[in-house]
């Protein structure tokens, strides 16, 4: 073997085992914008009429 054919096999296995690797991790789920918490509690005023926005 040539010295070209080594480095291309070397880089080849080199590159299968980084794909291997990474294929054993288990995947990360997806990012969610928002809040990190599944519910809150909220105090509004009784002044608030239904439908109005609570943010100004």
């Amino acid at each position: 073997m040539n010295l070209g054919s080594v480095l291309v096999l070397t880089c080849t296995l080199l590159v299968g085992t980084s794909w291997a690797t990474k294929a054993d991790q288990p995947p990360k789920p997806p990012c969610r914008p928002g809040f990190s918490e599944s519910f809150y509690t909220v105090f509004v005023s009784r002044d608030l009429l239904r439908g109005q926005s609570i943010l100004k």
